[in-house]
């Protein structure tokens, strides 16, 4: 910190003291900070070697006195300036309804959102204080009476803590946002107008009562609470802009080879713009650095813009869209006598079961599958478990052949048809007649409660 800045910093802390004061008090500490930089010193040390500025100011204001025949007026102080700091508040919302421009207007109300928003979000841990007390108190939770009398009683303490939390933590956000040092100054001003200041003897009196320290430490404890939860969601954030940088970057490649899904592409731009304002406005609080409102009001709205356009071209072209279903080009068939205690696979679901009267006294088995991006290798074998003949129906799928899949896929969206298939799908049907279906269902179920499977 530098000479200036200290002194400016020392002067808004001392800013309660008449302004003759003040600049005695300015004009000694520069004087003793060009002291010690004559004596060899930089700047940046004979300013710190003035130690804490808090601390400083806290002794120098020690060392002034407001006169006054009544303390019990302080906590009065505390409400007639909490009343009129709801005055002001109400003096200005409604200037800016009346005066403002439309553009004024909307950033007046997104700012009001998002103090709202983080009042919410203050909730969080009084449900989770809530949730470890109601945990405790299932202990007595034998005692359904007493259980509930404090289940309600501890509730109620915690639901009254978060409105009172609440109420000075929006008043508070809603101040430092609009009122800036407008509230201050009311207090200033009526003690500057009503009493006098004189420098006394030191004291041990705090400057400040007892309900500003409290408030002061509330605040502190939410805005705490809320950056750790939003931290957690700027960690969020970042994994949904690489994702969506990635969905961005395969769009590009699309549109390059030829894809030309607009509407969808102008979707993903507009989902990482708005990721990126989200992400913005979440780290510039998190780490107290200023939001430029007026341009992250643009962006969001031009967000919003796009994706609307973005969702209408998007419906156009997916109705223009053809959906086929690829039929399995690659079909297999086994045929098995029907022996005694004959199980099929449970593997295989019972509505894979079909009826084919056509058959005798045995069972066919029929594998679909589709060759064109892969090899299968049918494997069905027939095994003796105990008094049990099980047909296992096993297959193998290799050589994945994923570049012509890709392919094929790029060449049937620039027809805007999509073809639903899968490189390595197979579908096996097991078909009997009647009488043999009913010995095969039944024969499963009594396989299945001997090795206790679940149908």
């Amino acid at each position: 910190m530098n000479k200036e800045k200290f002194l400016e910093t020392l002067r808004k802390k001392l800013s309660i003291l008449e302004e003759s004061e003040i600049l005695d008090i300015l004009n000694e500490y520069e004087g003793y900070i060009e002291e010690k930089m004559s004596d060899g010193c930089t700047e940046v040390e004979a300013v710190k070697s003035m130690g804490n500025i808090e601390e400083l100011a806290s002794d120098l204001l020690s060392a002034y006195k407001i006169k006054t025949n009544k303390k019990e007026n302080q906590k009065e102080d505390f409400f007639n300036n909490f009343v009129d700091i709801f005055v002001k508040m109400f003096e200005y919302t409604c200037n800016i309804f009346a005066h403002k421009s439309f553009r004024d207007i909307m950033k007046f109300m997104i700012e009001l959102f998002f103090i709202i928003l983080l009042t919410g979000l203050c909730k969080i841990p009084f449900v989770f204080i809530a949730d470890v007390g109601n945990n405790i108190l299932t202990v007595i939770n034998s005692h359904y009476a007493i259980y509930h009398l404090f289940y309600n009683l501890w509730n109620f303490i915690l639901e009254m803590a978060y409105f009172l939390f609440a109420v000075l933590f929006f008043v508070k956000l809603f101040q430092s946002c609009f009122l800036k040092e407008d509230c201050s100054i009311i207090v200033n001003e009526k003690r500057k107008s009503s009493v006098k200041i004189k420098k006394e003897p030191r004291s041990n009196e705090p400057d400040s009562s007892f309900f500003e320290n409290f408030f002061n430490v509330l605040i502190r404890i939410g805005i705490f609470f809320v950056k750790g939860i939003l931290f957690l969601i700027l960690i969020g954030g970042a994994f949904f802009l690489v994702g969506m940088s990635c969905i961005v970057g395969v769009s590009t490649y699309l549109l390059f080879k030829g894809v030309t899904y607009f509407g969808l592409y102008l979707i993903f731009i507009s989902l990482l713009l708005l990721g990126i304002f989200i992400f913005i406005f979440v780290f510039n609080f998190i780490f107290n650095r200023k939001n430029r409102i007026n341009v992250l009001l643009i962006v969001s709205l031009s967000c919003f813009l796009i994706l609307g356009i973005g969702c209408g071209i998007c419906t156009i072209e997916f109705a223009s869209t053809q959906v086929i279903y690829e039929q399995k080009n690659a079909e297999e068939e086994f045929y098995y006598d029907f022996l005694p205690n004959f199980v099929v696979s449970t593997a295989i679901p019972a509505k894979n079961i079909l009826v084919d009267d056509n058959l005798d006294n045995q069972i066919k088995v029929v594998y679909s599958y589709n060759d064109k991006y892969s090899t299968v290798e049918i494997k069905p074998t027939i095994e003796e478990t105990g008094k049990y003949h099980i047909l296992r129906l096993r297959y193998a799928t290799y050589n994945l052949d994923y570049k012509k899949f890709f392919e094929d896929m790029i060449t049937n969206l620039k027809k805007k048809t999509i073809v639903a298939n899968s490189m390595d799908d197979v579908e096996i049907k097991v078909y009997a007649n009647s009488k043999v279906k009913e010995k095969l269902l039944e024969y499963r179920n009594e396989y299945a409660k001997s090795v206790n499977c679940v149908k």
